[in-house]
């Protein structure tokens, strides 16, 4: 039988195969369902800052990105420019990440001991999350935060199954981290994940046996030696080339602890109200609720009942799970804890989906489970679709605000393109005064409510190259004696020759 038959098979007995039908299923499903954002991307607010060009070097090694700097580079090299990485690589980076799913379950579990159906629902409750679909709105960099997690996520699989490997794994996954730090969530939860199914694989034997835990030193290893050569690397880097660290990339300082940890119980609310990011899917969010939820009490009970002697260790790394899902963001010092950087908090969503289809093998409870499980995914699709369409809706409302007020600023004789343009934002904010459903923090955020943003815009929109700087005491002042928009007279020329914008 050749490969095309082999996986074309439905009967297939084996766990390669079996495993690879899951993958092309998921990266079949995946695409299909993220299509407007392959065909069509939106402009998110850090595409008007890309109109001026690629980020800087200093922007994206203080941040620890040295990697993602030297792809932009690459690609301009090859005549790409920003945009065109949200046009052309898009697809490739979901591509890359869909396909890497599977893996994240069955790194450790060479029998692939899951369906093949309970796998790929599994696997698309993470690729088709809303917090997931974040990242594809920021279209120019979404290709290398995915590939990155790809890559973090395959390095692990590698090892796990090739333990000889290590060294390969632990390039990867260098080169992986200086793309995308976030990706250690994953690999985290890959290690204890994968040490809860070694260490219930079996109910003989001791507990504290090395051996029933042998698979998992190549991958720690790989994960150890990986990140100590990276942070060496990211050091080397910093302090050859003279430049500064962000706060993105240093730890949370001691002094910060009792305010991070009010920070993650805010998170928690949210996570707990708003799984789906939206506020007006209740049966979606209740059902993926109840499906992890469900999962994870199926599986301690099933562990203290058929596995009693592993039950204490099982719990520990259980409650170790939703650290490695917080994982990065909670140690770093900055604190933005947007959907797209929360794909560790889907992954645990989506553990507990797996315990279900794990435990539950007989036709009518693998149905039973699909169903409920099948709708949450078919939800979480929708509102990708919801987030893609809110923001071409944004990205409309954004234009016409730019011609208004670009014709607005014409009306004065005195008003010239080399003027500096204030946008004093003190009633519009963040939105426009339609509301967004799928609107949170910078997730469709209008490009009006930062100044680089702003400049963006202006020239997307009128062709125009105008320049605009942050309001001053006197920029602000004028707006008191003023109309602000949408009124009429809302802009004003100052003497100076600056140009006063009032929303």
């Amino acid at each position: 039988m050749n490969t095309f038959q082999s996986l074309t098979s439905v009967r297939t007995t084996d766990p390669i195969t079996r495993l690879a039908q899951v993958c092309i299923a998921v990266t079949v499903i995946t695409v299909l369902a993220r299509l407007p954002f392959v065909v069509q991307h939106g402009l998110s607010i850090d595409s008007y800052f890309y109109v001026r060009g690629f980020p800087t070097m200093s922007q994206l090694f203080g941040q620890g990105r040295f990697g993602q700097y030297m792809v932009f580079v690459a690609g301009e090299s090859l005549g790409f420019n920003a945009l065109t990485f949200g046009t052309l690589l898009q697809g490739v980076g979901l591509i890359c990440f869909a396909a890497s799913v599977p893996l994240v379950f069955t790194a450790f579990d060479r029998d692939v001991q899951v369906s093949r159906s309970g796998l790929v629902l599994t696997s698309l409750l993470i690729t088709l999350h809303p917090y997931s679909a974040e990242i594809l709105s920021f279209s120019e960099a979404s290709f290398t935060a995915q590939l990155a997690t790809a890559m973090g996520i395959g390095a692990t699989f590698l090892v796990a199954r090739q333990p000889r490997r290590w060294w390969v794994g632990a390039i990867l996954l260098v080169l992986a981290l200086s793309m995308y730090q976030l990706l250690l969530n994953y690999i985290a939860l890959m290690l204890l994940f994968g040490a809860i199914q070694l260490l219930v694989k079996r109910r003989e034997g001791p507990v504290l046996d090395w051996q029933r835990y042998r698979g998992l030193a190549a991958p720690l290893l790989m994960t150890l030696v990986g990140l100590v050569a990276y942070m060496v690397a990211y050091k080397l880097v910093i302090a050859g080339f003279g430049l500064s660290e962000t706060s993105r990339s240093q730890l949370l300082p001691l002094s910060m602890i009792g305010s991070r940890f009010d920070e993650l119980v805010k998170l928690s609310d949210f996570l707990w109200k708003r799984p789906y990011i939206v506020q007006d899917a209740p049966v979606a969010s209740a059902l993926m609720w109840s499906a992890a939820a469900l999962g994870w009490l199926c599986f301690v009970v099933w562990v203290a009942i058929r596995r009693p002697r592993q039950a204490l260790l099982c719990l520990l790394l259980a409650a170790l799970i939703p650290v490695a899902g917080i994982g990065v963001i909670a140690v770093g010092s900055a604190w933005w804890p947007v959907p797209r950087v929360l794909g560790g908090i889907v992954v645990i969503w989506g553990m507990g989906a797996y315990w279900l289809f794990y435990l539950l093998r007989q036709r009518w409870q693998q149905w039973a489970i699909a169903i409920p499980v099948g709708l949450a995914v078919l939800g979480a699709s929708a509102i990708g679709h919801r987030i893609h369409s809110d923001q071409m809706l944004l990205n409309g409302y954004d234009k016409v605000l730019a011609a208004e007020i670009y014709h607005s600023l014409n009306q004065h004789p005195e008003f010239n393109d080399h003027a500096r343009i204030a946008i004093v934002n003190r009633n519009m904010r963040w939105a426009h005064p339609a509301p967004l459903p799928t609107a949170y923090m910078d997730l469709n955020m209008t490009a009006f409510a930062l100044t680089g943003a702003q400049q963006g815009i202006l020239r997307m929109t009128t062709g125009h190259e105008l320049s605009t700087v942050e309001p001053t005491p006197e920029h602000i002042a004028v707006c008191d004696t003023i109309p602000t928009w949408p009124a009429a007279g809302f802009t004003a020329v100052l003497p100076s020759g600056d140009a006063v914008v009032c929303l």
